[in-house]
């Protein structure tokens, strides 16, 4: 069967503007062969564009497609029907009225500092407020927005910086706003971590050991101080002969200094904010 004809139905204005705008995007295509994957991404597509236009608490629950059939002309009518909440007339659009970053895990606030309209709240681990902001996917005033939502929660772990990332947003805790808190607790200051085992090569297996310790936030900035040393046993064979063993010792080491954003003569917050895991390393 082909689709003969697609219609939109919301009861919401705002909503069918919104997807037909996005209608090119869409995996249903008049004249095109019937589907039912594509059913299933289309839904996952509207879920997926609502949750990033402002919509949270939108479900996938809320899509229905209606499929209807011209048996003679084999011909399909496909609705999309975007249900109603059941205490509302529309679905709610919100936009983020404040964030709050909060990186002091269990310990007590011991500062605080307001770096464009975002506030973050330290504990021991004093950080730069501009180490962490270009990690952020998100600033007051934005729509809800799902992908930047999880975007900043996966840039901020790959600090190395925090044990955890968890981000909740709140539509209660100040009648009529929408506030964003994400809490974190920093890891160690100091972590040496040891590693050994064999190598096993070509020729016969070696030992080999490495030793790396890492000093975090060492200037306040969310920077990494690492030093790494390493020694290991490689056992090869001779060419000329089989059985004579030969061993080669490799040893060495190497120290770097890393910060979790771009390091620039020039204003480089918007470049930070649309790269994923910036970084200078030195």
């Amino acid at each position: 069967n082909f689709i003969d004809s697609l219609i939109v139905r919301t009861g919401d204005p705002a909503l069918t503007t919104l997807l037909k705008q996005n209608e090119p995007r869409s995996f249903l295509d008049k004249g095109a062969y019937y589907d039912r994957l594509n059913i299933d991404k289309e839904r996952d597509r509207i879920d997926l564009l609502l949750k990033n236009n402002g919509y949270f608490g939108f479900n996938k629950r809320y899509i229905e497609f209606l499929v209807l059939e011209d048996a003679p002309k084999t011909d399909l009518w496909i609705t999309t029907v975007i249900n109603k909440p059941i205490d509302r007339d529309i679905h709610p659009s919100f936009k983020l009225d404040s964030i709050i970053i909060n990186t002091n895990g269990k310990a007590p606030i011991a500062s605080s500092e307001d770096y464009y309209g975002i506030k973050y709240n330290f504990g021991a681990f004093d950080y730069s407020a501009k180490a962490i902001d270009a990690r952020v996917r998100f600033k007051p005033g934005d729509l809800y927005n799902y992908t930047n939502i999880e975007s900043t929660q996966r840039q901020l772990l790959n600090m190395d910086m925090f044990r955890f990332v968890n981000i909740n947003l709140d539509t209660t805790q100040v009648p009529g706003t929408f506030v964003a808190n994400l809490y974190t607790a920093p890891l160690q200051k100091y972590q040496l971590t040891q590693e050994a085992g064999v190598n096993v090569t070509e020729g016969p297996p070696g030992p080999f050991y490495n030793l790396t310790f890492k000093n975090r936030n060492v200037f306040k900035g969310a920077e990494i101080f690492s030093l790494n040393a390493f020694v290991g046993i490689d056992g090869l064979s001779s060419a000329g002969d089989q059985n004579n063993i030969l061993s080669v010792i490799q040893y060495g080491g190497n120290m770097s200094l890393a910060f979790p954003r771009f390091v620039t003569p020039y204003n480089s917050r918007r470049l930070n904010k649309s790269t994923f895991n910036p970084k200078t390393s030195i």
